[in-house]
């Protein structure tokens, strides 16, 4: 794992960004949450809404699914994403597709610039078999499910993500490996549902990598109503 004490006292304690960009939308606040360390969310958004979501503290990454409303068969899918963005690497000006080629979000503001779409979500499948921890561990994976069950919809049925504010670099000969998050304090994206969509947000609780500094954090997020 090696000495990260200096990454992570930096990111405590450097308050680099102020958060008044970042508390300010062009629109009208329909709803905000803090979401504490390690927990889920679940929620309804309408077609042209926006949902922001905030990094309070820097260097926490934050995983993000969505589904159609109105048919929740259609979700997420990161290969259709994938190919048509025509990149592995989402930024703003990016969409969102399901498995459909449906357009679901686009990113329209984006202060980070590194997010991924390959690694997937943290489950106890991968604190036991990865991490080797004996007993339990929250994870992506269960928050997803919790944050879900309302909508009716079952844990086997949620699909890849995205993951907000994660960075894991590919190397020249394919190699992949996770890293710290670039995100500072006040950094933020912005999606804006292309449809009507039941979305699951999870503030990452892995702490036994560098994603996010082997130390777990809050963030907020908000859906406001841009102006017209």
């Amino acid at each position: 794992m090696g000495d990260t004490r200096g990454e992570v006292q930096a990111r405590d304690t450097k308050k680099i960004r102020v958060l008044g960009k970042a508390s300010e939308v062009e629109g009208k606040i329909l709803k905000e949450w803090v979401l504490p360390p390690g927990e889920g969310l679940g929620l309804t958004v309408k077609k042209g809404q926006v949902i922001r979501i905030i990094d309070l503290e820097g260097q926490q990454v934050v995983d993000f699914v969505c589904f159609n409303a109105r048919d929740k068969r259609e979700k997420l899918w990161v290969g259709s994403t994938i190919i048509q963005n025509r990149s592995i690497f989402f930024k703003k000006g990016h969409s969102l597709y399901s498995q459909y080629l449906n357009k679901m979000f686009t990113m329209i503001e984006d202060t980070c610039g590194v997010h991924d779409l390959l690694i997937g979500h943290c489950s106890p499948e991968v604190f036991k078999k990865t991490y080797k921890v004996k007993g339990y561990h929250n994870s992506c994976a269960d928050n997803f499910a919790r944050a879900l069950a309302p909508f009716g919809i079952k844990r086997e049925d949620i699909p890849m993500n995205l993951n907000i504010f994660m960075n894991c670099p590919i190397g020249e000969d394919g190699s992949y490996r996770i890293d710290f998050s670039k995100s500072r304090r006040g950094d933020f994206v912005d999606m804006r549902a292309d449809m009507d969509c039941i979305v699951a947000i999870s503030n990452c609780p892995c702490d036994l990598s560098p994603e996010s500094g082997y130390y777990l954090t809050p963030v907020k997020v908000i859906v406001y109503e841009p102006k017209k």
